[in-house]
């Protein structure tokens, strides 16, 4: 049975109508000019153009030796489709229409999962959405492929289309690496497997035919090297309270301020060294709080994980790995938006439940109207950065909580086979 949306319709309208009013009052300079920084300021469409300019060096070691702290990570596949969008793609003109066209394909996905076009429109211009296709990252396209992956998921060709379609998203994006953990708790082991290997060959062959920049082994550690100073170079090095939905972008502006209040601040160098010292810090709290999620779901809900609605696990795994990494950019909840639409395709009634929904409406609204420039490293922060973990947060324990409710219902069963 289709769940209802009345309540799901009327939280994005009231989510699209502040995000307009938050729009217009950047544009007119109260807070943080959040349009201009996506579509004509310095952050437009770098994702996206800036592989095209670097694939052909990439993974060589070179690259490393000239800048050891090197850090712009692109995976082989984006460098294939950036040697091909070198063709054709010659200026930002060129690249909107591309993403534009993007965009009205990821609206009609969406719409494939929800069945409704007011819901449909008010979804694609929702600040994920539209900070993914602003900024050109590469989630725009493992939105698509997430689309695909949802409506595959009661096919008989599961075993067939799926394994090349997560394959490709890890290859895209190695951190993606979690997307199989639903299926791993559906106990498909064997799609597990040819995930796997359709993973390598997508990975390795790439590398694998461009010798000139080194052997196979030599650009892997290359590219795991670029990837570590991704990860913290990075997080320190300013990027780490903008625009972040992560704790580590929280603990970053909670560390400045306390700093700044109590000691007056510090030197830069000195900053960055607690920083790593944080990152570390942190790491070790994200297997406390891992650890606590699993024996949760071990002494409570222990049967029900097998058979909650596939789209609610997606969607529980999406949210905690996007809390827990170092960096988590707005782009990163395009896939929630994507998976929230999977709710409604798998009849799902969490997408009834109020508390969700009011949750969920204020984690993807902008939240750009206060910002602020840090005083130690002079970075800037915005509202996002304070709430939107706590927001994620909420959001998975209202998802337990929704399990735990469940246990022993009819419900339970009736949604076995999703």
């Amino acid at each position: 049975m289709r769940p209802n949306l009345k309540y799901f319709k009327r939280y994005l309208i009231i989510t699209i109508a502040f995000s307009l009013i938050v729009y217009v009052s950047g544009t007119l300079r109260i807070g943080y000019s959040i349009l201009e920084y996506l579509f004509y300021g310095n952050g437009a469409y770098g994702d996206f153009i800036n592989p095209i300019y670097a694939y052909k060096s990439m993974y060589s070691p070179k690259i490393l030796i000239d800048n050891p702290s090197y850090s712009e990570v692109f995976s082989p596949p984006v460098n294939v489709m950036s040697s091909l969008f070198e063709i054709f793609i010659s200026r930002t003109l060129d690249a909107q229409i591309f993403l534009l066209f993007f965009w009205v394909i990821t609206l009609y996905l969406i719409n494939k999962l929800v069945g409704d076009w007011q819901i449909t429109l008010m979804l694609g211009f929702t600040f994920p959405v539209l900070f993914t296709f602003g900024r050109g990252n590469q989630d725009y396209i493992i939105g698509v492929l997430t689309a695909l992956l949802i409506f595959n998921w009661n096919s008989k060709k599961l075993f067939l289309i799926s394994p090349i379609i997560l394959g490709l998203i890890v290859s895209i994006k190695i951190n993606y690496i979690y997307f199989l953990l639903p299926y791993i708790f559906k106990r498909k082991f064997t799609l597990t497997i040819l995930t796997l290997i359709y993973f390598s060959v997508l990975f390795i062959t790439p590398i694998y035919f461009k010798d000139e920049n080194g052997t196979l082994f030599e650009q892997i550690s290359v590219f795991v090297n670029i990837l570590q100073n991704y990860n913290s170079g990075y997080a320190i090095y300013g990027g780490g309270s903008l625009h972040n939905s992560s704790f580590f972008g929280l603990e970053t502006i909670f560390l400045q301020n306390y700093l700044e209040v109590f000691y007056g601040g510090t030197e830069i160098e000195n900053f960055r060294s607690i920083l790593e010292d944080l990152l570390s810090l942190h790491y070790f709290f994200i297997f406390l709080f891992l650890s606590f999620i699993t024996m949760y779901i071990a002494v409570f809900i222990p049967n029900l994980i097998k058979s909650v609605n596939f789209s609610e696990l997606f969607l529980f795994c999406n949210l905690i790995f996007i809390l827990v990494s170092p960096v988590s950019a707005h782009y990163r909840m395009m896939n929630t938006v994507i998976i929230v639409s999977g709710l409604i395709y798998l009849k799902s009634k969490l997408i009834e439940d109020r508390i969700f929904l009011a949750i969920l409406c204020t984690l993807l609204a902008p939240k750009t109207f206060l910002f602020w420039q840090n005083s130690i490293d002079g970075s800037y922060s915005t509202l996002d950065s304070i709430i939107n973990p706590i927001l994620i947060l909420t959001l998975i324990f209202r998802i337990m909580y929704f399990w735990k409710s469940r246990v022993g219902t009819k419900e339970v069963v009736l949604n076995r086979n999703f």
